[in-house]
């Protein structure tokens, strides 16, 4: 199962870069793995795709998840 989203490039941070999809939302991706001559206003497409079995556990695949949206870890107080 894959799916493609497509939006522009809006504006650059620090080291990530906000891309405005074309439904209304946005994606906050790390510089890092961008091609080196994006610039504001490029195209850019993103295919997502699911896989089974890369032998990640719910924990590594969480963790590497919230590397790539640059989530922190927050847990609150009830435990969850």
């Amino acid at each position: 199962m894959a799916k493609t989203l497509t939006g522009k490039i809006e504006s650059f941070q620090e080291r990530q870069v906000i891309i405005k999809l074309i439904d209304g939302g946005e994606i906050l991706w790390p510089i890092k793995n961008l091609p080196e001559d994006l610039v504001v206003g490029d195209e850019v497409s993103l295919s997502l795709s699911a896989k089974v079995g890369l032998g990640f556990d719910n924990d590594e695949a969480q963790n590497v998840l919230n590397e790539i949206l640059h989530v922190e870890d927050k847990k609150e107080d009830n435990g969850y």
